[in-house]
């Protein structure tokens, strides 16, 4: 699932992009384009991959400057956004080949690069923090939870939500919460 909402939301970023070169003030434009990457970056965190969701984490803080005037979108951001989207599709190939994923250090130290001179005289926080750590760990392939992990857990959330709902139903006991639920929505 994450492989193919995460696909179509690159194509669609790709899409906006292209208007995006034309007009590169866009508001709606660069509003959507920051959802877009916003979306993936949450979806990438909470699937536990790393590269993905703290290259999404950069892209969004550009486009956070983007919206906010503090940073006009020129070719040369552009180029290296692109080259972004192409490391993320890559890596959503390599989650749907079941390969292992692999970090984009020299994309991140671009991003930062970037957001340095828009900053001043800061320096990018990723040369002394994030780069060291990304180096020192090599590519993990992505570890999934078990079948039984996953049915231990919606055990869990289906009980903790009966449990709810046959405190806030007085006629229903929480054998019969489930079954009060589902006449209700009927």
């Amino acid at each position: 699932m994450f492989v193919d909402e995460t696909s179509e939301q690159l194509d669609d970023l790709v899409e906006v992009l292209l208007v995006l070169e034309t007009s590169p003030g866009s508001p709606s434009h660069l509003n959507e384009s920051f959802r877009l990457i916003h979306s993936i970056k949450g979806a990438a965190a909470m699937m536990g991959l790393d590269s993905i969701a703290l290259l999404t984490h950069h892209l969004e803080n550009h486009f956070e400057h983007l919206r906010s005037g503090l940073r006009s979108l020129d070719r040369p951001m552009m180029n290296l956004i692109l080259e972004c989207v192409d490391f993320l599709r890559d890596a959503v190939g390599k989650l749907r080949d079941g390969k292992p994923l692999v970090s984009a250090p020299e994309l991140i130290e671009q991003l930062s690069q970037s957001s340095s001179k828009d900053n001043g005289s800061m320096q990018p926080l990723s040369r002394y923090l994030i780069l060291p750590c990304l180096r020192s760990k090599p590519p993990q392939p992505m570890k999934l939870p078990t079948l039984e992990a996953l049915k231990k857990n919606l055990t869990r959330i289906l009980q903790a939500r009966l449990s709810v709902l046959s405190r806030s139903e007085s006629s229903c006991t929480s054998t019969e919460a489930l079954n009060c639920l589902s006449s209700k929505r009927s």
